[in-house]
């Protein structure tokens, strides 16, 4: 379907910021955050602010800050709004919850564009080097779990076919290391169930820290158990 530009402006006329929660007991912080933005004709665009801590410090920028300057506004100068928000806000934090905030919006108002114009996002964004894409299943909260429990999650989540399985440990961040064999017998024992060729990752970031050691001693045990805080790798 082609789109002919006739010179009218479509305005944001409202920005809610909400959680959706996936379970019945799902804490404030275990919800995912997402913003709505709602343009003139009934269109919206719906964007996902960063979950961490259920993303509650995101939506607070977006509905007392960001929102205020966005409405009444043409969402079609999408890039010109968002910069000029960030330099606004920036004593907010250049990073963490403003960014998830701006994350938000921004695909927000991508999808309103694209809805607007009648055109999917990757066709806006200059096409599709490919049409479909393998999903992995990303599990968390492992740290806290037994080896009998974890295999049990694992077991249901491989009932999704996924082409791969991240295991996360995500221990309390001021507990870190607090049982490293403890975890690579869970690793261990997940790459067991779903067998050597299975594509399996274990992502410790939030688990174990590199400590200020010296040593081969202290650089195999990084590697045996993922490497340092801010990585990911590979369980072979």
């Amino acid at each position: 379907m082609g789109f002919e530009w006739d010179g009218w402006t479509m305005k944001i006329t409202a920005i809610e910021a909400f959680q959706v929660a996936w379970a019945p007991e799902d804490n404030p912080e275990q919800r995912s955050a997402f913003v709505r933005v709602r343009g003139e004709d009934g269109l919206y665009g719906i964007g996902e602010a960063s979950p961490m801590q259920g993303g509650l410090a995101s939506l607070g920028i977006v509905a007392h800050n960001l929102a205020p300057e966005l409405i009444g506004k043409d969402p079609l100068d999408h890039a010109v709004l968002l910069d000029s928000a960030l330099h606004k806000f920036v004593k907010l934090g250049p990073e963490g919850a403003l960014t998830g905030a701006l994350a938000a919006l921004d695909i927000a108002l991508w999808d309103l564009k694209g809805k607007l114009l009648g055109q999917p996002i990757y066709k806006l964004l200059g096409g599709a080097w490919r049409t479909t894409l393998p999903f992995y299943a990303s599990i968390g909260g492992n740290g806290v779990r037994s080896v009998d429990e974890v295999l049990r999650v694992v077991e249901a989540r491989l009932k999704d076919s996924p082409a791969a399985v991240k295991i996360r440990f995500d221990n309390d961040r001021t507990r870190l290391d607090s049982d490293i064999p403890g975890d690579i017998a869970k690793a261990k024992a997940v790459r067991k169930l779903v067998g050597d060729g299975f594509p399996l990752a274990f992502d410790a970031k939030t688990a174990t820290r590199l400590a200020a050691r010296s040593g081969s001693a202290a650089r195999s045990k990084n590697s045996a158990i993922g490497g340092s805080r801010s990585r990911s790798s590979t369980i072979t």
